[in-house]
């Protein structure tokens, strides 16, 4: 009896292992699936941003030829067809993606947009309105509206529209202009030479948009649907994540001191107190920084530490994370020094080598260190065109390619020059020049610009050999502080 009831529950508990088994790769395959038509999908939308809208339409209808209902290629499709100047097939793939996706803005835009195409102006108006349902002050599907409402002589109507686009998006040369045109039209010919005059100096300001023709000019509406990856159905439910303080098995045993920027928080600095120790002061409390990278290609995130000991001497440190993720000290091996007060450092391959090198910035302080590939660093800022004496205080740094040629370019955010009182901080853009390339950073715009804080830009020249990088000349807008 005993064997039996064994021998069943075997047989019951194999059962149940591949019933499990065989949801768990159902659940697989699904995900899968739908991963490859995410790809298709947004290998179309990269080809329209080429303009090459055959090519997308053959990416489209391969994750169509998968799953017809998938709503983003369905939807994509549709405006595919219709920067071909395909409308009559672009309003048949509309009309499917409103079938898949009723609610879509998109779907209903770019229905509209290939119906006034075909001069069946009362059918796109209905679908423009449904836009205008969900987001009534949308500039494009106003001035869209407007523009058959003139074709159609109905000025006053038209005007209307116009001014809700030009409410919405103040610089819209497409739409002062019809507006303009629309009040002359109507009657207001006093109201609409205005306009026209506000038009002429919108344009002349070089930051005017329009509403044009090509993919990217059409409104956002009619900008193609990427699959971003985090769609619900691929995407794990959330789970419980718990953290535990692991510093005291971890290895690092160096301490910052909390207190020095407890001290300075909310204190009022005058004139007669700011001396060189006070400088000191206020540039140790902004110090304690980490970062993380992997300095010796072991698949590891090893950790980079700055900041200021208890006895007020600034220090970087290097810890290489060893298996069983400890941590150890290689500050010594590394040889990277602090050189001075140090707000932090960064990481990233600026020579494409295929090894973590490390750049050094703080007060009157910068420091290029290439990667050896031995656990060393070799400083040479000084080979680099790079400033080793700072004359800003650098608060942050990043890497980026800012000219797209391939190498990383560098951008420090400069906090003050407090050699004088005070003045606000510049910040310096540094590109990555190669004997092939020759880069100039146009006049660019930063948040939170202030007209009383010039920035430096970029222009860098052609050279030979190793990577360097061009002085700041151009200026750009950026933050200013002020006391």
């Amino acid at each position: 009896m005993k064997k039996n009831l064994f021998i069943a529950f075997c047989i019951f508990a194999v059962a149940v292992f591949f019933h499990f088994a065989g949801e768990t790769n159902a659940q697989t395959e699904s995900v899968l699936k739908r991963e490859q038509l995410c790809r298709f999908n947004n290998l179309g939308v990269a080809l329209m941003e080429q303009y090459k809208h055959e090519d997308a339409i053959r990416e489209f209808k391969q994750a169509l030829a998968a799953d017809s209902s998938f709503a983003p290629a369905r939807i994509n499709l549709a405006m595919a067809f219709f920067f071909l100047n395909d409308s009559k097939t672009a309003i048949e793939e509309a009309r499917a993606a409103i079938k898949v996706a009723p609610e879509s803005l998109q779907a209903h835009y770019i229905l509209g947009a290939a119906l006034r195409n075909e001069k069946s102006y009362d059918e796109a108006i209905a679908e423009f309105k449904k836009v205008l349902a969900s987001d009534p002050g949308d500039p494009a599907t106003n001035i869209q509206i407007g523009q058959i409402l003139s074709q159609k002589q109905q000025y006053a109507d038209a005007v209307g529209a116009f001014r809700i686009a030009l409410d919405a998006e103040p610089y819209n040369a497409t739409a002062a202009y019809s507006l303009a045109q629309a009040l002359i039209r109507s009657g207001n010919a006093a109201e609409g030479q205005k306009m026209l005059a506000k038009f002429q100096q919108l344009r002349s300001t070089g930051y005017a948009t329009t509403l044009g023709n090509v993919y990217g000019e059409k409104g956002r509406y009619a900008e193609a649907t990427v699959s971003t990856g985090a769609e619900p159905d691929l995407v794990q439910p959330a789970q419980k994540l718990a953290f535990i303080d692991a510093t005291s098995s971890s290895g690092i045993s160096t301490k910052t001191d909390p207190r020095r920027l407890n001290l300075l928080l909310g204190r009022k600095i005058a004139k007669a107190d700011f001396n060189e120790q006070m400088k000191n002061q206020l540039i140790s409390a902004f110090g304690s920084r980490i970062s993380l990278a992997d300095f010796n290609n072991d698949s590891r995130q090893d950790l980079i530490m700055t900041g200021v000991d208890a006895g007020g001497k600034p220090f970087l440190k290097l810890y290489q994370k060893n298996e069983g993720g400890k941590f150890a000290d290689v500050t010594e091996k590394s040889r990277i020094a602090a050189g001075g007060f140090i707000s932090g450092a960064i990481c990233g391959d600026f020579d494409n080598d295929e090894k973590t090198d490390v750049a050094v910035f703080g007060y009157r302080n910068f420091g290029l260190w290439k990667n050896n590939g031995d656990g060393s660093f070799s400083d040479i800022t000084a080979k680099s065109g790079l400033p080793a004496s700072y004359a800003q205080w650098a608060m942050s740094a990043v890497w980026f390619d800012s000219d797209h040629d391939g190498d990383l370019d560098l951008t420090l955010g400069n906090f003050a020059e407090l050699g004088q009182w005070p003045v606000a901080g510049e910040s310096a853009i540094f590109l990555t020049i190669s004997a092939a390339s020759r880069t100039v950073i146009s006049e660019t715009t930063a948040t939170a610009a202030s007209p009383r804080s010039p920035n430096r830009a970029a222009s860098a020249a052609a050279t030979t050999g190793q990577p360097r990088w061009s002085q700041p000349t151009s200026t750009i807008r950026g933050t200013s502080i002020y006391s």
